[in-house]
């Protein structure tokens, strides 16, 4: 009995998921870089805000980029800052406000843009889980 097929077989379906789920799991720029442009643009014909901060959108908007950079650079911030856009990021893919800005859910730039942002946050998530572990 050769039981080097079967091996073969199942080392070959596991380099096939782990290639699989790597893809899945990149972060398409682009539909980010959509969304944050979007929420932007809706913060400026919003107008001024009168808090302090600035309009939701563009926090919002700016924790997106600023997550993307920090994801591309492999930086870290300190954790009252990283929960701040932690939180902004889980805001930024509600299916909601996804909608409320021109986004409709079963479109294909829908799923793009929700999966890229969850990408985005889940790559957000782990650079930041690994400063927590030293």
């Amino acid at each position: 009995m050769n039981s080097f097929g079967p091996l073969a077989i199942i080392a070959i379906g596991a380099a096939a998921f782990y290639l699989y789920r790597s893809h899945k799991r990149k972060v398409d720029y682009e539909s980010v870089c959509e969304v944050s442009q979007a929420l932007s643009s809706l913060a400026d014909k919003a107008g001024a805000y009168p808090s302090e901060k600035g309009h939701p959108y563009e926090v919002m908007a700016a924790a997106i980029r600023e997550a993307q950079a920090a994801v591309i650079a492999k930086r870290i911030f300190d954790s009252g800052y990283s929960s701040h856009i932690q939180r902004q990021l889980l805001r930024s893919f509600a299916p909601d406000l996804l909608e409320s800005i021109g986004i409709y859910r079963g479109s294909a730039r829908f799923g793009r843009c929700y999966s890229g942002l969850a990408a985005l946050a889940g790559d957000f998530e782990r650079l930041h889980a690994t400063k927590k572990q030293w």
